[in-house]
């Protein structure tokens, strides 16, 4: 079983991860809190960034029944694990996840997949590769 081409996730409990057959890397939210302070005679207010959060990576995953039954005991743990994600020539992204794993699927082909969704557990370390 081969990854899509370029693309390597692996989890220091785990090892590497085969079958990869889409990935979506996370984007970044920013939560924005209006402070007013004594004495602030506008509606407006001030405006301060409270907190930036980032999304999850998001890998589709060919259908692999031992893999699968791994990262479902991972996800019933509720640990995290170290992961590295990376696209060759381009961008690494590791640290601290969570594990979420989803239901089996039939792509358009009528082949098996499943998602599984690394929730970072602080934010994701960001590199080029």
């Amino acid at each position: 079983m081969s990854n899509m081409r370029g693309f390597t996730c692996a989890g220091v409990s785990l090892g590497s991860i085969l079958g990869i057959k889409n990935i979506v890397f996370p984007g970044i939210t920013q939560t924005r809190e209006r402070i007013r302070t004594a004495g602030d005679s506008d509606d407006a207010g001030t405006e301060y960034f409270e907190n930036f959060t980032e999304g999850p990576i998001v890998l589709t995953l060919a259908k692999n029944v031992s893999l699968r039954l791994a990262l479902l005991t991972k996800a019933e743990a509720g640990t995290t694990d170290t992961w590295t994600v990376t696209k060759t020539g381009s961008h690494t992204y590791s640290g601290a996840a969570f594990v979420d794993v989803g239901e089996e699927t039939y792509n358009s082909e009528g082949e098996p997949e499943f998602q599984l969704t690394l929730s970072p557990e602080t934010k994701w370390t960001r590199a080029a590769a």
